[in-house]
């Protein structure tokens, strides 16, 4: 899990090192509130007293990557940086948060490490106003949790919280009335010619995401590192031809390659799964997806703000 952002003492993580401040009021027995469990320290150049309003972000960022390099150059596989989010206002909060995301998207995009960040505080969590409204608005148009619920493998039965007059959990959805809209979540493949599709239709997950790989032109670590997964299950995939991988895998790495709504849909089936509207999870990521903004980083940083499980980092 190349990169991870945890709310304080929300999991607990067991890392190489943990992230120590450089006045020493950070420790490892004091790492245990915020769920870390780490044999090493590395101290930070910035204390949690430090004026931060007073730091420009470029000198914060480069705080973060030293200790990213050094416990690189200690040989660390895993490193957990606890956040502090000062109470200065929203703008000081978000420079913090943008200087340590940027500090890790620029040292994983060249190394292989397993970085945590963990938040102090979710409620204080950063969160562009814009974006919220955004999303909130588009979560409020298409999320319905009456509906189809998923199970752990894929597979999707009618809820039994459907709601007076609609049909119990195992019974065939009702069929849309004359003249009624369909959404567009139940035509997956419009866009897309018929000869295409029968063409591809007997590939498996790994054979479509291969042929995808090669016809946008994309290498392996690019997709890979771009999809929040470690470079060990992206051979595992890439090896077995029938490889099952979880559903998070699947939509980071069509966040990745760029694919467009249909076919990220088309590489979900070949997966087992769908896209569904009773998820707010995926609800958020199709947000994206639509808007055809690919980046992973900001995906994930608004699928944490709605409380909802990471892509690429959490994949098995």
């Amino acid at each position: 899990m190349p990169f991870q952002l945890i709310s304080k003492g929300s999991a607990a993580i067991k890392v190489d090192a943990a992230v120590q401040e450089e006045s020493g009021a950070y420790s490892p027995a004091a790492a245990e509130a915020w769920g870390i469990v780490a044999e090493h320290t590395i101290p930070m150049a910035i204390s949690k007293g430090t004026f931060w309003h007073l730091l420009k972000a470029p000198e914060l960022s480069d705080a973060y990557r030293n200790v990213f390099l050094l416990a690189k150059e200690r040989r660390f596989s895993s490193i957990a940086v606890p956040i502090f989010l000062p109470d200065a206002g929203s703008r000081v909060q978000e420079q913090c948060m943008r200087a340590a995301v940027s500090a890790a998207r620029s040292f994983l995009s060249e190394n292989e490490m397993d970085i945590y960040l963990v938040i102090d505080s979710r409620e204080r969590f950063p969160f562009s106003k814009k974006r919220l409204k955004d999303v909130s608005r588009y979560i409020n148009r298409h999320y319905d949790p009456r509906f189809w619920e998923e199970s752990e493998s894929g597979a999707y039965t009618f809820s039994r919280t459907a709601g007076p007059g609609l049909p119990m959990q195992g019974a065939e959805p009702p069929l849309p009335a004359a003249g009624a809209r369909v959404c567009e979540e139940i035509r997956p493949y419009d866009g897309r010619k018929l000869e295409e599709l029968l063409d591809n239709m007997e590939e498996t997950f790994t054979e479509m995401l291969l042929r995808l790989i090669d016809e946008k032109g994309r290498k392996d670590t690019e997709v890979y590192k771009g999809a929040n997964i470690d470079r060990k299950l992206f051979s595992k995939i890439r090896s077995d031809k029938d490889y099952s991988p979880k559903k998070a895998t699947v939509l980071a790495l069509a966040v990745s390659l760029k694919l467009s709504l249909d076919e990220t849909k088309d590489l979900l089936s070949r997966a087992g799964y769908a896209l569904s509207m009773s998820r707010k999870s995926d609800v958020i990521v199709q947000y994206f997806i639509e808007h055809r903004e690919y980046d992973l980083f900001l995906i994930n940083e608004t699928l944490f703000f709605f409380q909802q499980p990471l892509l690429g980092s959490m994949a098995k």
